[in-house]
């Protein structure tokens, strides 16, 4: 079973597919394959040649300086998905076939689902939510402004009308067990589902 997980900027999604992993769940990140991807000679050129040589510092991706741009700059925002968005999920496909069992669903961390239309690979869809004081809280932490959670997040959908299309909410306003407890029950859940198709 092949499950998306995807939510708004500051929900804490790559904490709740910890919790996933934790169940059991084999996890994929599509951040960190967009990290790994950037990181290639290819991909790196051509991002030069969209954003210049700026968001380059010393032969690599200034990922801080590539965000500031995109979440800007809607036009060329559109020019780095189309870039990179048929490399993501040709990787997400490739290790979902590989990593897929009947015990152990496969959680694909992707905050872009709904937005890139990347829907068809999926069985089942998770939305992480949380209050929006609470993203503002936790970004600020992370010294990431209101502003700059505010211009991220109109960049996506809004939260309500992906928690409208998803088959399931995980509530990620409160405490980590809570959260945890929310991700334990749907694994039970969806493993079986699962094995009941088998």
């Amino acid at each position: 079973m092949l499950i998306g997980l995807t939510g708004t900027f500051g929900s804490g999604k790559s904490s709740v597919l910890r919790l996933f992993r934790k169940e059991g769940a084999v996890t994929i990140s599509a951040d960190q394959i967009v990290h790994s991807l950037l990181r290639r000679k290819i991909v790196k050129e051509a991002v030069r040649t969209i954003f210049g040589p700026a968001v380059l510092k010393q032969g690599q991706v200034n990922r801080p300086a590539l965000a500031k741009i995109v979440f800007t700059d809607q036009e060329k925002r559109r020019k780095l998905e189309k870039l990179l968005h048929p490399m993501v999920q040709e990787k997400i496909r490739n290790n979902a076939r590989k990593f897929s069992r009947p015990k152990k669903p496969v959680v694909v961390e992707a905050p872009l689902l709904f937005e890139s239309g990347f829907l068809e690979p999926f069985d089942y869809i998770v939305c992480v939510s949380a209050k929006p004081d609470v993203i503002r809280f936790r970004m600020q932490k992370k010294g990431i402004t209101a502003a700059e959670v505010e211009s991220r997040s109109s960049s996506q959908w809004p939260i309500s009308e992906k928690e409208k299309r998803s088959d399931a909410i995980i509530e990620n306003s409160e405490s980590r067990a809570k959260t945890a407890k929310q991700v334990s029950a749907l694994m039970h859940k969806l493993i079986g589902r699962r094995l009941s198709q088998i």
